[in-house]
């Protein structure tokens, strides 16, 4: 985690490498460790590479268990965004996503699996997910109103966006961004969250609000490219090119560093 948000990608990959040996008899947590290692690899562009991870190390075997699905959905998601074709994967994944519409364990599990729904087109079975959000909110538990004041805005965010209505995503999700810490999860997990926000404002023309959010994220972590990047077409969008040109040799300079 301190690699990831340091930016330090190369040396996430030198350390969880030479550590791989050892997770021979660990249980399914080793999964979340590759998955991980897929996650510099990915902020590298070496999608190869990711693709290869998941097919024979984190979903390889194609569980239920809830971190195993997480793991797959939010890579699948980060890759789509960047334009890699993932194939058929999701499909098992909303298969599996669709038999859990009233499980309601933790928000943060409920976002990944309506992203699986939303992500295939299931948009009956991710409605499902939404409209019993409320029954769990009424329980007398610490996620009850995880799921009325995060939960709902959060999927209702992820479907809007699937469907292709950027503008109604940017305008569920903007004014919930700092609270989404509340569903759990780590930084790097809950990132996905702050990446399709990102994406939804560039796809929607909001290049302003976009860059606000970019100029946070790049501040945080500068050697992301990924933030960079989407920097640059944010102020394309803004009309300021020679500062988008600057974005994208920053990027640049990134992945050829080493």
């Amino acid at each position: 985690h301190v690699y990831e948000m340091q930016g330090r990608h190369r040396d996430g990959v030198k350390w969880l490498t030479g550590l791989a040996p050892n997770w021979g008899a660990c249980n399914n947590f080793a999964y979340h460790t590759w998955w991980h290692l897929g996650l510099y690899h990915l902020e590298l562009e070496q999608y190869d590479a990711v693709l290869d991870l998941y097919d024979t190390r984190f979903r390889d075997v194609e569980s239920e268990d809830y971190l195993d699905m997480t793991n797959a959905i939010a890579m699948l998601w980060r890759l789509g965004e960047q334009g890699v074709n993932v194939g058929t994967r999701w499909r098992e994944l909303a298969d599996k996503s669709e038999t859990k519409t009233d499980d309601h364990i933790l928000a943060f599990i409920d976002a990944h699996y309506g992203m699986a729904l939303a992500v295939e087109k299931r948009f009956d079975a991710a409605d499902v997910l939404v409209a019993s959000m409320p029954e769990a909110g009424v329980d007398n538990t610490t996620e009850a109103p995880i799921y009325d004041t995060i939960g709902r805005p959060l999927l209702g965010a992820i479907i809007a966006y699937e469907k292709g209505d950027y503008a109604r995503a940017v305008e569920l999700l903007a004014p919930v961004r700092y609270d989404v810490r509340r569903i759990g999860g780590s930084h790097a997990q809950r990132d996905l969250f702050q990446r399709l926000l990102i994406s939804a404002a560039l796809k929607a023309g909001d290049f302003r609000f976009a860059r606000a959010l970019l100029a946070e994220r790049t501040a945080l972590n500068p050697n992301g490219v990924w933030g960079w990047k989407r920097t640059a077409n944010a102020l394309d969008g803004l009309g300021a090119s020679d500062d988008a040109v600057r974005a994208r040799a920053i990027a640049s300079s990134i992945l050829s560093d080493g």
